[in-house]
């Protein structure tokens, strides 16, 4: 039987879910990766296990789930401030949250675009940014769609010979409608 719109789940809508349009700069809580980099339309888990982490996990679930992915310069640091973070991330949004038995969190975040710092606005209980989207730009000419056939080769080869990457990983590669986007795909799977 097909499923109808509106038997879809809070889950499956999110999935369908654009960035809003802002009259103004947006201000999201930041997140902080230690050990990875989120890019747009990546969907991944994510152990959230830091208070300021924590709270701003909250505070984007108590506002419109949404928030800013911002890499730590150096995974080492326990605690990072404001100048321990790349200025450039990617707007998530947060499809489900779950509490863990030792008051860690498990969140499900879809990347939505990479948005550039514009300035940090707070940074107790949480450090929270407001940004600013970043126009990507796509050519349609001979170069481009060399590069793209060229990294469409390397990636089917990485791909056939790690036994980590999905064979799913290389059609969504062959299907990515910009180069931006065939770029964001190759490096998330490289990342993780």
């Amino acid at each position: 039987m097909a499923k109808r719109i509106s038997d879809l789940n809070e889950f499956d809508r999110w999935l369908d879910t654009a960035p809003p349009e802002y009259e103004e700069l947006p201000q999201l809580p930041v997140l902080a990766l230690r050990d990875s980099v989120m890019f747009p339309h990546m969907m991944v888990p994510l152990l959230v296990g830091r208070d300021r982490s924590i709270h701003a996990v909250e505070a984007a679930m108590a506002a419109d789930n949404r928030m800013l992915a911002l890499a730590q310069l150096d995974e080492e640091i326990e605690v990072p401030e404001v100048t321990d973070l790349y200025r450039m991330g990617t707007e998530v949004i947060i499809g489900r949250k779950l509490l863990m038995p030792d008051g860690s969190l498990s969140i499900w975040v879809q990347g939505q675009r990479r948005v550039r710092v514009a300035q940090f606005v707070q940074t107790d209980p949480y450090i929270a940014a407001t940004v600013e989207p970043v126009e990507e730009t796509s050519h349609s000419d001979m170069q481009t769609e060399a590069l793209k056939r060229a990294v469409l080769r390397s990636f089917h080869r990485v791909q056939e010979l790690s036994q980590n990457i999905p064979e799913d990983a290389y059609v969504a590669a062959v299907n990515a409608e910009t180069p931006g986007l065939l770029a964001d795909l190759v490096a998330s799977v490289q990342a993780h």
